[in-house]
């Protein structure tokens, strides 16, 4: 949380390496995993941060080489490995040169949408997050409730509708990774419900919540730059009533690029 990030690697002692991701969804995914008694803060207590990494199955350890190309890099993220959402970078010896995320791929590819055909296309026309069922939750529903989605889709984040069914708000692991700290603890993960929890992040002016939407016929480019414009893992897509219909996620678009850099 005070350095703004969602994942950090793990080093092993051992083989002098590092070996794991802990992503703030392993935790969420632990502590909602079965029913005790015991509080939040003391099941974290017992458990060692090796315990817990990738246990959400959502942010496997593979490496990449500092010398590997960008085509190598978008065929592993969109079709080797395609739940991976960040990459450790390792020099010639092994050793740790950065991470590369999903974020940062799509930011770094965004200025180059316009050389390809697809750029000027739609949403409905390419059928971009068109394929998939859009995962929502209600916003009198619990936090809780929220996570459970996640992990029985074994997604990493959801659309929050209203009573209508209207789009308001996105949730994920950048919204949820403030319980614990400030007004909201760890226990009011089972209490507290959308609605209050983005009452909350509005009061304490955090945009995680936010939601980014296009509709069939945004242009692809458009829809891209909301990714690089708002840092968001994904925009929605939605009908004339603001319903959602589709997402669009990080992987999409580098599935997108991957496909169309073979072509040309």
């Amino acid at each position: 949380v005070n350095n703004n990030i969602l994942s950090i690697p793990l080093y092993d002692d051992k083989i002098q390496n590092y070996t794991e991701f802990l992503d703030i969804m392993d935790i969420l995914f632990y502590l909602t995993n079965e029913n005790s008694s015991e509080s939040p803060e003391e099941k974290l207590k017992i458990k060692t941060c090796g315990e817990l990494a990738n246990f959400s199955k959502l942010d496997p350890f593979l490496r990449i080489t500092d010398t590997t190309n960008l085509i190598k890099v978008l065929q592993i993220s969109s079709q080797d490995y395609r739940s991976l959402h960040r990459f450790p970078v390792v020099d010639s010896n092994g050793k740790l040169r950065g991470i590369v995320s999903q974020s940062l791929l799509v930011r770094f590819l965004e200025p180059h949408t316009r050389k390809f055909d697809f750029g000027t296309l739609s949403v409905g026309v390419l059928g971009l997050g068109l394929d998939k069922k859009v995962v929502t939750v209600e916003v009198n529903e619990t936090v809780l409730v929220a996570v459970q989605k996640l992990k029985h889709h074994k997604i990493s984040g959801l659309g929050i509708v209203n009573e209508n069914g209207k789009l308001i708000g996105n949730f994920d692991a950048t919204s949820v990774r403030y319980f614990g700290f400030g007004q909201n603890t760890l226990q009011d993960i089972v209490k507290v419900t959308i609605k209050h929890f983005l009452e909350q992040t509005e009061k304490n002016q955090q945009s995680e919540t936010k939601v980014e939407y296009v509709t069939k016929h945004t242009l692809a480019h458009q829809a891209i730059v909301k990714f690089k414009e708002h840092g968001v893992h994904r925009v929605f897509v939605v009908d004339d009533d603001g319903k959602p219909i589709g997402i669009i996620s990080l992987f999409d678009i580098l599935e997108l690029f991957f496909r169309h850099i073979l072509i040309e």
